[in-house]
């Protein structure tokens, strides 16, 4: 009964330390031309920090990733997968100031070494004066 046992533990414990994150934090410039590939994974949330409180947010398939904002956190929002399938979608974030931050969502859903996006903070363009 014993070796029952520890063949099923280890049975359900392999397959879960087979999958590895690697995990990322990126700081790109705020760029309305310009559209930011965001690295998600089923299981963690990526958060994205704006210089400015967020007016709203938009996630283009609904069905496969979920957005979250809260006022407590005006310059945060959360972004995660709710499937575990691969998929992709778009998602803007728009700011009170009006700016707007375009990205471009990639799960890889349950697959070994994904890459996840922890943190995307995004600042202002550096100027000379």
């Amino acid at each position: 009964m014993k070796m029952i046992l520890s063949i099923f533990l280890l049975a359900a414990i392999g397959p879960a330390q087979e999958s590895k994150v690697i995990p990322t934090t990126t700081t790109p410039e705020i760029d309305e031309d310009k559209v930011t590939v965001v690295y998600l994974s089923p299981g963690y949330t990526t958060s994205v920090r704006v210089p400015d409180e967020v007016n709203s947010v938009m996630i283009g398939n609904p069905a496969i990733f979920k957005a979250e904002h809260s006022e407590a956190e005006p310059k945060l929002v959360f972004l995660k997968p709710i499937t575990a399938q691969p998929g992709e979608s778009n998602a803007m974030i728009t700011t009170k100031s009006g700016r707007s931050v375009v990205l471009h969502l990639v799960s890889s859903g349950n697959t070994a070494n994904a890459r996840v996006d922890f943190l995307v903070a995004y600042h202002r363009p550096k100027t000379l004066l």
